[in-house]
C-alpha cells in the first residue's frame, strides 16, 4: 500500500507542476506546449485508474482495482521503471522549456 501511495503522490505532484506551468506559459508558436498537454493527458489517465482503486478500498473489488492502478502506473510513460517517474519526466520536459527560454 505504501508503494501505491508513493506512486499516487508522484502523479499528483507531476500534474500540479505541469498544470501550473501550462496555466502560466505563453504559447509563442502553435503546438509549442503539445508535449506538456500530452504528458498531462497520460498522467490524468493513470490518475483516474488510481482514484477508482482508492474508491474501491474496503470493497470486494479492492484487490482488482489496486492491481489495475499498479499496472497503469507501470505501463505509463513507455513502461519506464523508476520511482517517481512522473515527476522525473516532468523535470525533463520542463528543462527543455527553460533551455529554450534562456537560449
Amino acid at each position: 500500500m505504501d508503494e501505491m501511495e508513493d506512486r499516487f503522490d508522484d502523479l499528483r505532484s507531476a500534474l500540479d507542476l505541469a498544470n501550473t506551468y501550462l496555466q502560466n506559459a505563453k504559447e509563442e508558436n502553435d503546438g509549442e506546449h503539445d508535449d506538456v498537454r500530452k504528458f498531462i493527458n497520460e498522467a490524468k489517465r493513470v490518475e483516474r485508474v488510481f482514484r477508482k482503486a482508492i474508491s474501491a478500498l474496503g470493497k470486494p473489488e479492492e484487490k482488482q482495482q489496486l492491481e489495475a492502478g499498479q499496472e497503469a502506473y507501470e505501463n505509463a510513460l513507455g513502461g519506464l521503471i523508476a520511482d517517481g517517474k512522473f515527476v522525473q519526466r516532468w523535470k525533463k520536459i520542463y528543462s527543455t522549456k527553460v533551455q529554450r527560454f534562456y537560449s
